[in-house]
């Protein structure tokens, strides 16, 4: 512009307006990115075109973000040949988006191209560049291809965020369960004076869970707790479950009188953790009055993991009447039990010889009515109420049949021949269309050994601290 100033008024001003519009037109589009809205994105490039306005490597870098966000990688593709068609040399941000993009849809392979040919243009990869790497092989479960990069990046120079270092860190935890390894970045991340953050100690602390020093980690919480560290809810979830299954039920309501007064709300993972540690601990009435007090407090009704965990402490305790109580409340509540829940009301009734009340459950499960018309209800012996009866017949109208788990007909069908009880042994027979046979393999460690193998919460919590990984380990977009 100031070359054209030179040259004449007229020129000077046709170089800032076209300069003008082309900031103005890049923001329009970065603010379609951010609502994710390509329908508008569409409308505005189209204008662009329309003002003759030159494209940049900042608009291509836009359009590749948000192609990416919406998981459409085959376009961020093109867009990228078309900026390479037009010789606009792409920046470190374009670069940084185009590798995003990629890793963002699963295709680190792809990233580690786009890395590659950033020497051609002489433009040298950042600690984002990397990161995105290292995260993008961390979600294809490639956790040492991910460490490659972080070698890398460090034997380059390239100084490491805490973004970086914490990504690396969960990676060990997660996938690599490395406590020596775990101990290298840490004293890479000092040597870098990174200030370790909440997440970095979260990280440590699930760390220290996961291989089993639960000492180490309560350790370490109630050290950053004389601090006033706040952590996450899913750092305390994994602790919580780590004391579970420790046997350390003091310890857990300690914490969870912590995280209450942190101000983290309890979730359902929360509630099925401490369900199930009461079960465990012969502390039933504990177990249901967390559940009650939960749903009290926080006005979140009990789901279906966390039914299935009162169900599960209730046969764990022997209070059968009080287990199928349970399962009815849970089916007057709307929620449908799945093939562990039945499983383990079922197992219930083996284990006490109730084999009325487990075919009762075999038939709601296949949703086959009872000859005589008994209910669910009536065989468990549970009164509902009016309205309760009819969210329960609301729900059976919409249910499918849920099959059961082999272990689960095996025990059955054993059971019922073992007692002689012919004339249940052949209904049942008739429900799942075939029982196992008396001679097939059957699971030898006892008659509990399936209800205490099973882990309904722990299944919910792997889940829930994958699906949002992205918010214990700070974004850095480029």
């Amino acid at each position: 512009c100031l070359h054209a100033a030179g040259q004449g008024g007229a020129a000077y001003g046709e170089c800032c307006n076209g300069r003008l519009l082309e900031v103005l037109f890049n923001t329009l589009l970065d603010a379609c990115v951010s609502i994710r809205d390509l329908d508008r994105l569409a409308v505005v490039f189209g204008l662009m075109s329309s003002f003759d306005v030159e494209l940049s490597a900042v608009t291509f870098g836009t359009l590749i973000k948000a192609f990416g966000q919406a998981g459409r990688l085959a376009r961020c593709h093109e867009v990228w040949q078309k900026m390479r068609e037009a010789k606009v040399t792409p920046t470190i941000v374009t670069y940084g988006c185009y590798i995003d993009a990629c890793t963002r849809n699963s295709d680190a392979d792809a990233a580690t191209q786009v890395l590659a040919s950033m020497a051609g243009d002489r433009v040298k990869p950042n600690a984002v560049i990397y990161t995105s790497l290292i995260r993008g092989y961390a979600h294809a479960k490639m956790p040492l291809k991910a460490l490659e990069f972080y070698k890398e990046m460090r034997d380059q120079g390239i100084e490491a965020t805490a973004v970086t270092f914490n990504s690396v860190l969960d990676i060990i935890a997660r996938q690599l369960s490395d406590p020596a390894k775990l101990r290298e970045v840490v004293e890479d991340m000092q040597q870098a004076s990174i200030k370790p953050d909440v997440v970095t100690y979260s990280i440590l602390i699930k760390a220290n869970c996961n291989v089993g020093n639960v000492s180490t980690a309560i350790a370490l919480f109630r050290q950053l707790r004389e601090h006033s560290l706040v952590f996450d809810e899913v750092a305390l979830n994994t602790l919580l479950l780590a004391c579970s299954n420790a046997g350390k039920v003091r310890v857990a309501e300690e914490i969870f009188q912590e995280m209450l007064g942190m101000g983290v709300a309890p979730t359902h993972v929360t509630t099925s953790i401490l369900v199930k540690m009461y079960g465990k601990a012969k502390q039933l009435d504990k177990a249901i009055e967390v559940s009650r007090r939960m749903e009290e407090s926080t006005g979140c009704r009990p789901n279906l993991y966390v039914y299935t965990c009162l169900i599960q402490a209730c046969v764990r305790n022997r209070r059968l009447q009080v287990s199928w109580d349970m399962f009815a409340r849970m089916l007057c509540a709307g929620v449908s039990p799945d093939a562990i829940t039945y499983g383990t009301a079922i197992q219930g009734c083996i284990y006490h010889n109730k084999f009325e009340q487990a075919l009762a459950l075999l038939r709601h499960a296949y949703a086959v009515p009872a000859a005589d018309g008994t209910t669910v209800f009536q065989a468990l012996g549970y009164d509902p109420s009016e309205a309760e009866a009819a969210r329960a017949a609301a729900l059976a109208a919409a249910q499918r049949p849920v099959a059961l788990q082999r272990d689960i007909l095996l025990a059955l069908a054993a059971a019922l021949r073992r007692k002689g009880t012919a004339a249940l042994a052949a209904e049942a027979d008739r429900i799942v269309g075939g029982l196992p046979k008396a001679d097939a393999p059957l699971d030898t460690r006892g008659p509990m050994a399936w209800a205490r193998a099973l882990t309904p919460p722990d299944a919910e919590l792997s889940a829930y601290s994958a699906s949002t990984r992205s918010s214990q380990t700070a974004t850095e977009t480029p």
